[in-house]
């Protein structure tokens, strides 16, 4: 009948694939873990974008049931079929899962950036997010309703593949165009703080790792074009994995910073401190009677209590 003879080394590489799946899932969960932890000793609880990124790695989890049960039902084989909803409920759950890392940072900035002229730009920013977000995940789900016309034989029904076409290059193109944005926000910051240029490009190097999320969104975009569905799947968990750690890394820096005694944050947003102030005393300031900071914002995580912004 024509039907592909798999060899054993396909379904070990399929396997193999399968527990990278398993891995890039919950391997975040370390950086979370830290982060958490972090954010509750400074400052005595969690903040939005943190649950947002506790929604993003539990689409993880959803995607990981989903993938797993795609993959028992032949994935790796070309000519398996699925339950009609499995591929748009994969996809969706992955949007949102990417889209939930990249408003936990969206929040994140514009909370650094309290009383500059920067929030009003972090706010058009989380507007916009939320708004292709929508529209994504609203494509996915009635580009081509009931899902069901997708995988029909009969030609009157069946969507035209225009649909596909045009729902692929607005994931590609959103996530990407996005991507660029979040990273490029932060310099925008960086570029106020008054510290050493060496310490700015350190800094700026934690944020720019996000440059390997947009490299996994193009290679995602290209293994998803080849129909390659297994690879599509392990690039997907992998660019994920990578977005949520690469957000947890600025709170995490601050537990291998030295000598944060230089520059210190005030209440609201990031103030000029004088720099013969004694930094401990500056801390106790800052903090209530059971040692808790006052301040919900984080870039004392981020910056350590390391550097102001310039007037």
């Amino acid at each position: 009948m024509g039907e592909i003879d798999y060899s054993k080394d396909n379904g070990d590489n399929n396997i193999q694939q399968v527990i990278g799946w398993y891995i890039c899932t919950f391997v975040p969960v370390i950086f979370l873990g830290l982060r958490f932890w972090i954010r509750i000793k400074r400052f005595g609880k969690l903040l939005l974008d943190d649950y947002l990124l506790m929604v993003a790695w539990s689409g993880m989890v959803v995607d990981l049931g989903i993938q797993h049960n795609m993959w028992k039902n032949g994935m790796g084989n070309p000519h398996a079929t699925f339950h009609d909803i499995l591929i748009p409920a994969g996809s969706s759950v992955y949007i949102i899962s990417l889209w939930m890392v990249k408003l936990s940072l969206a929040v994140f900035y514009r909370r650094v950036a309290s009383r500059t002229k920067l929030q009003t730009l972090y706010n058009i920013l989380i507007a916009f997010l939320i708004a292709t977000l929508c529209a994504v995940v609203g494509a996915i789900v009635f580009a081509c309703f009931p899902v069901s016309r997708k995988y029909t034989t009969d030609p009157k029904k069946k969507c035209p593949p225009s649909v596909d076409q045009g729902l692929y290059w607005l994931m590609v193109l959103t996530n990407i165009f996005t991507d660029t944005l979040i990273l490029a926000l932060p310099w925008s910051i960086i570029a106020t703080l008054r510290m050493p240029l060496r310490q700015k490009l350190g800094l700026g190097g934690v944020f720019a790792l996000g440059i390997i999320v947009i490299i996994a969104s193009i290679v995602r975009a290209v293994l998803s074009h080849r129909n390659e569905t297994m690879l599509t799947c392990t690039v997907s968990m992998a660019e994920t994995a990578i977005a949520i750690i690469a957000t947890c890394l600025p709170a995490i820096r601050t537990l291998v910073m030295r000598d944060p005694s230089t520059f210190a944050r005030s209440g609201e947003g990031l103030q000029p401190s004088g720099p013969s102030e004694d930094y401990e005393l500056r801390r106790a300031k800052m903090k209530n009677k059971n040692g808790v900071s006052t301040n919900d914002s984080d870039e004392e995580l981020v910056l350590g209590g390391t550097a102001a912004t310039k007037d």
